[in-house]
């Protein structure tokens, strides 16, 4: 009798691929149902394999499978199947370790650099009736990304390649993961936390790798999600129940967190009583909280979520619009969340970091355009006399390191220093407006 494999979910259906690699003595059985529970008994008693995507398998669903032999889930993750109830039955578990692995990690970062960079707040902006003003604005989420430190659970497959991806756009990295050996991190270039406090309290922007298990779930209660930094985003592409919503979402309405991008959640697909925090999503409560920092929106509404309302129209009060967009940017970047304008009570103290916003460099005939008065070319105590001193020089020294005897043979004889004017002044160290030394035989 063959073997049997069925695969009972529509969303990943075998094509010729895996036809191929079975071999011609393999039957597989496709079917399209929301639920194990769904399939004909005459199904169930003639699979030898069974291929899982998304279902859950329990013990009582097993029961239903008296040939079964293995059971494969075609992803990473296994903690919907009860492994005790298999091995009870000598039913061997399979998994797909590097399923999906720079998908997810791309999907993360994309989440992560959405909420960011304000992607998600210029799409809600600018999709209202009337939409708001073409300009840049402050938000808590929008920080400059070189300046953030990414925080990371778990360095897995999934974990490492986030790691190396928000290294590339410049994010100081740190993990915690308590099982790997010492040196990962050195291997990687990044920065390790020994204690989930620790990688905390130094987080601006949390992501989360960690597979689902007794010690995960429920490992982000408030307690730990008040350590992460003002103005934090948390991400989540690994499992739902490993953050409390409720707490999540208090600390979002109290403004200590700023942003959230959820992948996963408790139970999927979500079923009444849904998470609060996914029914004020639906509700655009996003959109509400970005109206608070821009007033053309109209949706204003400080009892709604409370925190940050000292900054509602900072902006538009002290006439950000006429000053460069660059500068606001750059101001956004450095005083981090809930900073206004610069001359206001909550301009940088001195501790802050500076600006270093970089001007185009004019070149000499741009500089001499715009100051026409200046010396130019020959004339004593030019600017431009300075530069070319400093290059003469350092053709001087150049020879003296190439022809150190100066006197062999077929050597190249380095002239005076006298021979040429701007070398001279760069080597005799004269006061300017001295007289230049006599030449020397």
């Amino acid at each position: 009798m063959p073997v049997t494999v069925l695969y009972p979910e529509a969303r990943q259906q075998p094509d010729n691929l895996e036809t191929e690699v079975f071999g011609p003595d393999l039957r597989i059985v496709k079917r399209d149902t929301a639920a194990l529970s769904e399939l004909s008994d005459t199904d169930c008693a003639e699979a030898d394999g069974l291929m899982i995507m998304g279902f859950a398998v329990t013990g009582a669903d097993l029961a239903r499978f008296p040939r079964l032999r293995a059971i494969v889930r075609m992803g990473v993750g296994y903690d919907k199947l009860d492994r005790p109830a298999a091995a009870q039955r000598n039913i061997l578990v399979c998994n797909v370790p590097d399923y999906g692995t720079t998908e997810v990690a791309d999907h993360a970062i994309a989440l992560a650099l959405t909420l960011r960079r304000g992607i998600l707040l210029h799409h809600e902006m600018q999709r209202h009736d009337p939409p708001a003003p073409f300009r840049s604005f402050q938000h808590p989420l929008i920080q400059r990304l070189g300046m953030q430190t990414f925080g990371i659970i778990g360095l897995g497959r999934i974990g490492t390649a986030v790691a190396l991806r928000a290294k590339a756009f410049n994010f100081r990295v740190v993990f915690y993961d308590p099982y790997l050996p010492n040196g990962v991190e050195l291997s990687l270039g990044i920065n390790r936390a020994l204690s989930l406090e620790d990688l905390l309290r130094q987080t601006d922007t949390l992501s989360i790798h960690a597979p689902l298990t007794p010690e995960t779930g429920g490992m982000l209660g408030r307690a730990q999600l008040a350590l992460l930094r003002p103005g934090a985003v948390v991400v989540n592409d690994a499992r739902g129940p490993i953050i409390d919503l409720d707490a999540l979402l208090e600390l979002m309405r109290e403004g200590h967190i700023a942003g959230a991008g959820l992948d996963v959640l408790p139970v999927e697909p979500p079923v009444e009583p849904i998470p609060e925090l996914l029914r004020a999503y639906r509700a655009r409560e996003v959109a509400r909280r970005a109206a608070r920092y821009h007033p053309a929106l109209g949706l204003a509404d400080p009892a709604f979520l409370g925190g940050h309302a000292e900054e509602i129209g900072r902006d538009d009060a002290r006439g950000a619009p006429h000053q460069p967009a660059a500068e606001r940017h750059h101001a956004r970047d450095v005083l981090g969340a809930g900073a206004g304008n610069r001359d206001g009570p909550d301009a940088p103290t001195p501790s802050a970091a500076p600006r270093q916003i970089e001007l185009p460099r004019r070149g000499r005939r741009q500089r001499a355009a715009a100051n026409p008065a200046r010396p130019r070319g020959g004339a004593p105590g030019g600017r431009e006399f300075a530069g070319g001193a400093r290059r003469g020089r350092s053709r001087a020294v150049l020879d003296r390191v190439a022809h150190p005897g100066n006197r062999g043979a077929g050597a190249r004889r380095r002239r005076p220093a006298a021979a040429h004017p701007l070398r001279g002044r760069a080597l005799s160290r004269r006061p300017r407006g001295a007289a230049a030394p006599p030449a020397r035989a």
